[in-house]
């Protein structure tokens, strides 16, 4: 079984009835010597009948619980928008409003009987449990806690987490996006969830930035609000008829007796006549051409290898293994402040121990402790250079995902800002280091560097366990610094 954030290689299989998949899963999960498996996916609450008798049969007679998360429909409404544009649309915020509005009896996160019932006939209403993501949020408690307390039985005291998981992207980003889908359409293609990803990598170049603040600005006359209410005449209707038949299944943290408290509130939106002010619709077509550029650049930074080596760019240096160990243990960027061998530096550590920021990109794992793996076959690594116009270096710190005897290295090429600095093979635990002359790469304060990896391979597929990541290297450390008085 997969072991990353969800189930989704299990929803497509069970989507595809791959049953010589789906057996040895199970039989696999079967021979376990454990009291609760968790299944988890967000696309199995649109498992049709067939599916659910699939799953069923898989299973065969252990106990099941249905667990089905519910939300107050005024949260939902905007943040299912959000997320639409995301995946690639390009319909105003009030005319999805009107599309749901017209037709909730039939949209399933609305009228979630829609989805219930497929379970309760394959595994009886007795299966059912409702837990309302509503009444957590609302009663300010962590949801992990209360999965592990009320769904996996176990009892444990989690850290605080300070920052949101997976947080809204907000009016005015998720209208900006709405705009790019329709450039991308417009021009024949097909809008979908990488139109988004481009803009969230590129949003914060140098020569994308000032661009996306102009829009924001314009944006900003145009916001505008739409009251709506969990209790509206027809919405009304629907949640007493739900609360009625879920309420006796709903998972009760402090005693609530409803599976939301309805609420009446005001929806903001950027309202869409913002486009008629002067140049707004320019600067928009602008942002689309240069983010597409700029992503055909890093799909192509493979091969411009060749074509773009500049005799100011020298190439990488790789320190390996043991070598490696004792190069970074006297390198003067892990050296106490003050050294002056150093100028300005700034550094990076990856894993959840570090709290790092400086990250950004596309093609990363979530962090672990003490590292972070790159997932697939590119991946953006974004750091700030030091402050001045001197020429800088940087190291970076990482091992090799190898599972001899079929991966026995993996092949790197490092790009900077577009210009290709290098290629390498790395067997073992690593130190990277290149030098970057300004005056060959641009002056641009922010560095984007891409690493080509083709050779990142799932464990799964070498014979390394379950896991379906794509893994290529595990970054440690990362630095960019001004050498002053070291050759």
């Amino acid at each position: 079984m997969e072991t990353d954030v969800n189930h989704d290689t299990l929803l497509q299989e069970l989507r595809e009835h791959n049953l010589d998949a789906l057996t040895a899963k199970f039989q696999g999960l079967h021979e376990l010597a454990v009291d609760r498996i968790l299944l988890s996916c967000e696309g199995f609450s649109g498992l049709t009948h067939n599916e659910c008798m699939l799953l069923k049969r898989l299973i065969g007679d252990a106990e099941v619980e249905i667990v089905f998360f519910c939300r107050r429909w005024s949260d939902w409404i905007p943040s299912a928008w959000q997320q639409n544009v995301k995946q690639g649309s390009t319909q105003i915020f009030p005319e999805f409003l009107c599309d749901v509005l017209t037709r909730a009896d039939v949209i399933p996160p609305i009228n979630f009987d829609l989805i219930l019932n497929e379970f309760a006939d394959v595994f009886g209403e007795a299966s059912l449990r409702v837990l309302s993501y509503s009444n957590i949020m609302d009663q300010k408690i962590d949801i992990a806690g209360v999965m592990f307390r009320e769904v996996l039985g176990v009892s444990i005291d989690l850290p605080p987490v300070a920052e949101t998981i997976h947080p809204s992207i907000g009016m005015t980003t998720a209208e900006l996006v709405r705009c790019l889908n329709f450039f991308e359409v417009d021009k024949g293609s097909t809008a979908d969830v990488d139109n988004f990803r481009k803009f969230e990598t590129y949003r914060n170049r140098f020569d994308v930035k000032s661009l996306v603040r102009d829009v924001e600005s314009a944006m900003s006359p145009y916001q505008g609000e739409l009251t709506l209410g969990d209790d509206i005449a027809h919405f009304g209707t629907l949640f007493t008829k739900l609360n009625q038949k879920y309420s006796s299944r709903l998972i009760k943290i402090k005693g609530e007796q409803v599976i939301f408290e309805p609420y009446r509130g005001t929806i903001k939106y950027i309202r869409p006549d913002f486009l008629l002010q002067p140049d707004v619709t320019t600067i928009l077509a602008t942002i689309h051409q240069r983010i597409s550029e700029l992503a055909i650049s890093t799909a192509q930074s493979g091969d411009v290898l060749r074509a773009m080596r500049s005799s100011r760019l020298r190439g990488l240096t790789i320190i390996e293994g043991a070598d490696a160990t004792d190069y970074l243990s006297s390198h003067i960027t892990r050296q106490e402040a003050g050294n002056q061998a150093i100028g300005p530096a700034t550094k990076a550590y990856f894993g959840t121990d570090a709290g790092n920021g400086e990250t950004i990109g596309l093609g990363w794992s979530k962090p672990e402790p003490k590292f972070q793996w790159t997932n697939g076959k590119k991946t953006t690594l974004r750091l700030l250079r030091p402050d001045g116009n001197d020429n800088c270096r940087v190291l970076l710190v990482a091992r090799p995902f190898t599972s001899p005897p079929s991966l026995n290295a993996q092949r790197l090429s490092v790009a900077v800002n577009g210009h290709v600095i290098g290629s390498a093979t790395l067997k073992d635990f690593s130190a990277i280091e290149f030098e970057l002359d300004m005056n060959a790469i641009g002056n641009q304060r922010e560095l984007e560097i891409i690493f080509d990896l083709p050779d990142a391979t799932k464990p799964a597929a070498v014979g390394a366990g379950r896991d379906q990541r794509e893994l290529g290297l595990c970054f440690e450390y990362a630095a960019v610094y001004t050498p002053q008085a070291c050759s």
